[in-house]
């Protein structure tokens, strides 16, 4: 073995860990997950060590890519905890874009070989077109993941994978028919070896375009089923809120009536007391004490609907010992219809009480501000919170973007120094009167 081959075999080696690096990149961003650096490291070291038993003993091409595959699949199950069939699509996208490397590496190799009789121009010229084709392989499964991020990681339903077997097809028919797993090079007994360079290429150019196309519409069939999914949450929750109001609306008449008859109330709790019933008389008190709980929390915004929400959300959120400070204030002919303001003032609310109770650092806060501009209504809450690593919107936050986008407004979102905000403004139709507006 002279020292030209060694080299080779050492450029072969650091080819396929690249190879490697591009596999298990392609995981961790497929997966949206990422693991320790040592777990990189012995996944290169194993594809290498079983790429130098390949370049030893040769075995059979369906044995080395099942173990290839094999080794793969357990690396996702353990570094990225991909579950059983969340790793068909990545191992069969890797697979097929391996083999259309192959496949265009093996015709170019095949025309060069047969017009170059120089040894070490040759190895040249393979070591090169190996790292072309090596790093168009890690940029096309950056693409790749692009889709993917589309569905936003949505995983597919079983039936789905089924679209997946034409890719499989086109893998075989290109390995078979380019002779792939055959380490002659110049053998001419495969379907496809005999074609002119110009056909052979324009062969694996569309499997290759076959393929992306299959998988396009794989991307795109979970795109759409995800948003299926995710409207029918959102519909669920208007309907879920709206149910809510409701039942917030008949409490806040009941508590009015009972304001309304306060003074019979007292008037039957000063006859209990004459009569010297004074066990009557706690009981009684007890009663009247529990059933106007809710009255203490004084919140006239000038909207009744609006005054009912923040009365049961404030409350809520003083039952889990958060803080609210609360300043809201509209007028009466506020143009903006109150199932919107309920959607954006509920869903805002109900994010930093989630928030604030999963934050015990520092003491838990809300502050609340409601009020109109000019033409403009401003509602913003700010929360306790620890900084924000994500800024994904839930399915909450996105009923807010729906309702203002409405309003022709915008929804912004900070976090600095543990205080996190969110801050809406809506462009009112009808102009406020300045009497109306806050000072």
């Amino acid at each position: 073995m002279n020292f030209l081959t060694i080299m080779f075999y050492i450029w072969w080696l650091l080819i396929n860990a690249f190879y490697s690096f591009a596999e298990y990149d392609f995981f961790s961003r497929f997966a949206f997950r990422k693991t320790k650096l040592r777990y990189l490291l012995l996944y290169i070291g194993i594809i290498c060590f079983f790429t130098i038993i390949e370049l030893s003993v040769r075995p059979p091409a369906l044995l080395r890519e099942f173990f290839h595959a094999a080794i793969m699949y357990v690396f996702m199950a353990c570094s990225f905890k991909y579950k059983s069939l969340e790793g068909v699509t990545p191992i069969v996208i890797i697979f097929s874009l391996e083999t259309f490397m192959e496949g265009t590496s093996a015709i170019l190799m095949r025309w060069i070989v047969g017009r170059i009789t120089a040894s070490v121009f040759g190895n040249i010229i393979q070591m090169s077109l190996s790292v072309v084709l090596a790093l168009l392989f890690y940029f096309i499964l950056r693409y790749v993941v692009s889709w993917h991020k589309s569905s936003a990681g949505q995983a597919a339903s079983s039936y789905l994978y089924v679209l997946l077997l034409p890719c499989t097809f086109i893998v075989w028919v290109v390995r078979f028919g380019f002779g792939l797993d055959n380490t002659n090079l110049t053998n001419a007994e495969f379907p496809f070896s005999g074609l002119p360079l110009a056909w052979a290429l324009l062969a694996i150019s569309g499997a290759a375009v076959t393929f992306f196309i299959v998988l396009k519409v794989f991307e795109n069939i979970m795109t759409l089923s995800q948003q299926k999914t995710e409207k029918a949450l959102l519909d669920n929750q208007l309907r879920v809120q709206k149910m809510y109001l409701a039942e917030a609306q008949k409490r806040d008449e009941q508590l009015s009536s009972f304001q309304h008859d306060i003074d019979n109330h007292l008037s039957v709790l000063f006859g209990l007391l004459k009569e010297k019933k004074y066990s009557d008389a706690e009981q009684y008190f007890q009663k009247l004490q529990i059933a106007s709980t809710a009255l203490r929390r004084n919140i006239h915004t000038g909207n009744a609907v609006l005054d009912v929400l923040l009365r049961e959300k404030i409350g809520y959120a003083e039952q889990n010992q958060i803080a609210v400070s609360c300043h809201a204030s509209l007028p009466p002919n506020l143009p903006v219809d109150d199932m919107d303001l309920c959607i954006i003032v509920s869903n805002t609310l109900d994010n930093a009480i989630q928030a604030c109770a999963k934050t015990r650092e520092c003491e838990p806060k809300i502050d609340i501000t409601i009020k109109v501009r000019r033409q403009f209504l401003l509602i913003e809450i700010t929360n306790t919170a620890p900084p924000m690593v994500t800024t994904t919107l839930g399915i909450g936050l996105k009923n807010v973007v729906r309702s203002v986008e409405k309003y022709q407004g915008t929804m912004e979102i900070g976090n600095d120094a543990g205080r996190y905000r969110i801050s809406v403004l809506l462009c009112l139709a009808t102009s406020i009167s300045p009497d109306t507006q806050e000072k």
